[in-house]
């Protein structure tokens, strides 16, 4: 257990607590600490904004969505042009998965699925697997 810790420290995934020896963070909850006075701010505002880890939804009002966008420039973070939706979709290709809203299903892409059956088939081949 040591030793994969020691390796996502390494990896700057994980970082040692200050509050307590042996407690470790992911980043990713330090972003969404550092995140939340920028949602507050915004709420105040009157803009309906959450988040999800490193995700921010928004309640189809597009002024929310440039306040959102101004505030987070302003404070020196980049905002993704291609994973950012302006326009709401009820079909979005996500990590390989399309996510179809209006039949309500999960299906990897085209990509998604050669892929998988190329790894089934180097599986098969294989003497010996590793997990």
């Amino acid at each position: 257990m040591d030793q994969e810790i020691n390796t996502l420290l390494q990896k700057g995934v994980i970082e040692e607590a200050n509050h307590s020896h042996g407690e470790f963070l992911s980043n990713m909850f330090l972003i969404t600490k550092l995140m939340k006075p920028c949602y507050a701010h915004l709420r105040c505002q009157g803009h309906i904004v959450s988040d999800y880890i490193d995700d921010t939804l928004f309640n189809n009002a597009l002024n929310s969505l440039n306040a959102c966008k101004n505030l987070f420039t302003s404070l020196g973070l980049l905002i993704h042009p291609e994973k950012s939706l302006e326009i709401t979709s009820q079909i979005a290709t996500v990590l390989g998965f399309i996510i179809n809203s209006l039949d309500m299903t999960v299906s990897p892409t085209t990509e998604k699925k050669t892929s998988l059956l190329e790894l089934c088939h180097k599986t098969m081949q294989s003497n010996q697997i590793t997990i």
